[in-house]
């Protein structure tokens, strides 16, 4: 009864009026707020401290800002020309590998001069950068590269537009954007639209970057910032290492741990081996996605005078040897004659890394080397690019 009675109350048009007033009150100084930040306060990408940043190269930066092409990806991309360093882009096979992936090693190696800088995770292959070379191709014009293609992508699973990858990597707004620059329209459907991608969650999304640009900067940013209080701490960029610890991580005794830590006769490691799931994946050599996206790239790469060398990187043929699984080692080596005509045509550079494919204690898995497969490309880069 008694709710009732304050319903009831509550729902008197001089209590709604009084309300009414109160509400009136705080949007308006929300609103009085909101004028006071945009007149006499910075915004917030007016005064990013990159300066607090070692004017040295950068090895990454957080994932948000790549996805957004933003100004503290744009800084990213700056140093790294600026200090003529090279940029790795790979999949989850480039992720850290307690000091032995290969851009580990090669950025421990003093003996040589440039540094490199790396952007990697699952499904990021070349196209997830398509639409920031469309939109600013200044930041990617005459930057140095080294593209790893990695051949698993051409299986099931990942030959294909993937709903989870896209919206784990691209900003809708700077997709749409890139669109309408676009002279590949169908081309850019096929890799960023995706048929689960609607239109309403399109707009949701543009809605959604909107207000983190302009709303949040202001209310959270600017004010935030004016009153001195703590901003959340998010490591925007992560610098160099000092270049020591190669001779260290490459000991004989080291190496032979780290290839014990591998079942030669299958090349993976047992935990692999217990989950039961070790047949190799077949392969879509002609898949129309993963096909059109390594040929976009290599067209804008060609236009803006971007300079990358690709590294055709190894599989688990042991393990598909293993399973005897005679048929997917053919594609493989298809696989591995078509991306070596390809980069000719297109005119650029390529390491052959696919003889790791034949070394024991390289992968742990179907589709990541080890720790001493991350050893061998480092080596064979090295080689390639410097000896």
């Amino acid at each position: 009864m008694k709710l009732e009675k304050y319903i009831s109350r509550f729902y008197r048009f001089s209590t709604l009026k009084e309300v009414g007033k109160t509400g009136t009150l705080a949007l308006s100084i929300v609103a009085l707020f909101g004028l006071f930040a945009i007149l006499f306060l910075p915004s917030t990408t007016d005064i990013k401290e990159f300066s607090k940043v070692s004017p040295g190269g950068l090895l990454t930066l957080d994932a948000t800002h790549v996805k957004n092409d933003d100004a503290y990806f744009h800084e990213f991309m700056k140093r790294i020309k600026k200090n003529d360093d090279v940029l790795v882009l790979g999949t989850s096979e480039s992720g850290y590998l307690d000091g032995y992936n290969y851009w580990e090693l090669l950025n421990a190696d003093s003996t040589l001069e440039e540094q490199f800088s790396v952007l990697y995770g699952a499904g990021r292959f070349c196209e997830r950068y398509i639409p920031s070379m469309v939109n600013n191709p200044e930041i990617w014009k005459d930057q140095k590269l080294l593209v790893i293609i990695n051949p698993v992508y051409w299986r099931e699973g990942l030959s294909r537009f993937s709903l989870e990858y896209h919206e784990r990597y691209m900003n809708e707004g700077e997709v749409r954007k890139a669109r309408s620059k676009s002279d590949r329209k169908n081309d850019f459907d096929l890799l960023f639209g995706g048929s689960g991608v609607g239109f309403m969650k399109g707009q949701m999304n543009v809605a959604n970057n909107w207000i983190d640009h302009n709303v949040h900067e202001l209310y959270y940013g600017r004010l935030h910032h004016f009153f001195g209080l703590e901003e959340e701490n998010i490591a925007h960029f992560t610098g160099h290492s000092p270049r020591t610890g190669l001779q260290a991580r490459t000991t004989p005794e080291l190496l032979t741990v780290a290839k014990s830590e591998v079942l030669e006769d299958f090349n993976c490691t047992q935990e692999f081996i217990n989950t039961g799931d070790y047949l190799m994946t077949e392969l879509f050599l002609d898949s129309e996605y993963r096909n059109t996206a390594l040929d976009y790239f290599l067209e804008l790469c060609q236009q803006l005078n971007v300079k990358p060398t690709f590294v055709i990187g190894p599989y688990n043929k042991i393990l598909t040897e293993k399973n005897k699984q005679q048929a997917i080692a053919d594609q493989y080596a298809q696989l591995h004659k078509d991306l070596k005509s390809t980069f000719d045509e297109a005119g650029f550079p390529y390491i052959d890394a696919s003889e790791i494919s034949d070394v024991p204690h390289s992968f742990i898995d179907k589709q990541h080397h080890s720790k001493y497969g991350g050893y061998l490309l480092y080596k064979t880069i090295k080689s390639e690019l410097y000896e």
